[in-house]
């Protein structure tokens, strides 16, 4: 006789588009998982447009305010003790504020929570954390996407480490592995019309305080001095600190750099790189870091400060060149170094491609069928 499938609801709130969710609706097991997914804020998104063609059920709520929390809280208890899953999986904030409560309420006994922010509460919105507390409380399983985030969970919110599960974020092995064409290539530097500029300094963060852009563009502004022809690529130009970002633009000629809002296809503008450049402020300010793992799959030298998961693999002159937070001197200098050590750029590009393999969706995935079934 076949064991009935494990009923999962999972909750994603304010996200768009999501390469990690995607990925999970392609490898998570049909045979043993009858899963549902609550989106908020993701109406008509490519993140449910992508679920729903996966064959999965998914319904989007609005959430236009925080007011509407505890609406949902009971909506969702409700639907929870009708329907009594086996487990249920939160993602971001508001998703796991309703639904863990929800859970909690009803008595589900299986209550996951991944912890997608690092300490941006405690340094930006101290009066936040006690909604962090209380998802901590109410979680059963807390999944860590990197070391980072299990020492703020265990120092600053007082989280037992029985509790926490580090499962890092991963790419599937067809990404690992990944060889883009001349012709993509071409296509993506056509598509910015940055076909004949050398060298391309690539970064694709969006513009908050944290990331640290301010810092590269300084850099930049000193590059370019000696590389006349040097190109300055922003992607995911946007978020709350654009009127700074646009000020130290305003101090670069308007040809040295491009702003590109959103591109769907990234692996290819990431080839189109010479270096990439992702300066986080300090070591807490990510609490993963994709972008750290995919540079580093496609082949393109990175210059970086350690954050997130980058505390965890990342050595300098190793599998990529490390400066120090908030320093645009140092930015500068290496990206001379980088440019002028051929040898050097050679030996990093290998050996971060090597140290990137341990990222793997396939084990990402297979860590949480475990928890799931047991």
């Amino acid at each position: 006789m076949n064991k009935p499938k494990s009923n999962g609801l999972i909750f994603i709130s304010n996200v768009q588009k999501a390469l990690e969710h995607e990925w999970f609706c392609d490898y998570i097991d049909k045979n043993l998982f009858n899963i549902e997914f609550v989106l908020f804020n993701s109406k008509h998104s490519e993140l449910y447009n992508y679920i729903v063609k996966q064959g999965f059920k998914c319904k989007n709520y609005s959430l236009p305010s925080k007011y509407l929390i505890p609406y949902y809280i009971s909506l969702f208890w409700l639907k929870c003790c009708i329907k009594r899953y086996d487990f249920i999986h939160c993602h971001l904030f508001e998703a796991s504020l309703i639904g863990i409560i929800s859970g909690k309420l009803a008595k589900i006994k299986k209550r996951i929570y991944t912890r997608h922010h690092s300490d941006f509460h405690h340094v930006y919105f101290p009066s936040a954390v006690k909604y962090d507390l209380l998802i901590n409380k109410y979680s059963t399983h807390i999944i860590a996407v990197s070391n980072n985030i299990k020492t703020i969970l265990i120092q600053k919110e007082n989280v037992s480490s029985d509790k926490i599960t580090v499962i890092p974020h991963g790419l599937p092995s067809s990404v690992l592995n990944i060889e883009i064409s001349e012709k993509e290539i071409s296509e993506a530097k056509l598509k910015y019309n940055y076909k004949s500029n050398y060298p391309i300094i690539g970064v694709i963060s969006r513009f908050t305080e944290w990331k640290g852009i301010q810092y590269i563009i300084p850099a930049f502004k000193l590059f370019i001095a000696e590389h006349k022809n040097a190109k300055l690529v922003l992607a995911n130009a946007h978020g709350d600190y654009e009127p700074k970002i646009k000020e130290l633009l305003s101090e670069l000629p308007d040809e040295s750099y491009i702003l590109i809002p959103f591109e769907n296809n990234i692996l290819p503008l990431f080839k189109t790189f010479d270096m990439f450049i992702h300066v986080p402020i300090d070591k807490n300010s990510e609490a993963f870091g994709q972008v750290y793992i995919e540079a580093m799959a496609v082949k393109v030298p990175m210059i970086c400060t350690l954050s997130g998961i980058a505390n965890d693999f990342i050595v300098n002159e190793k599998n990529a060149l490390v400066v120090d937070y908030k320093n645009a001197d140092d930015i500068y200098k290496t990206m001379c170094k980088l440019i002028n050590t051929p040898e050097l750029k050679n030996r990093i590009i290998k050996e971060a491609n090597n140290s990137v393999q341990f990222f793997s969706f396939e084990t990402k995935i297979n860590t949480l069928k475990k928890i799931y079934l047991d």
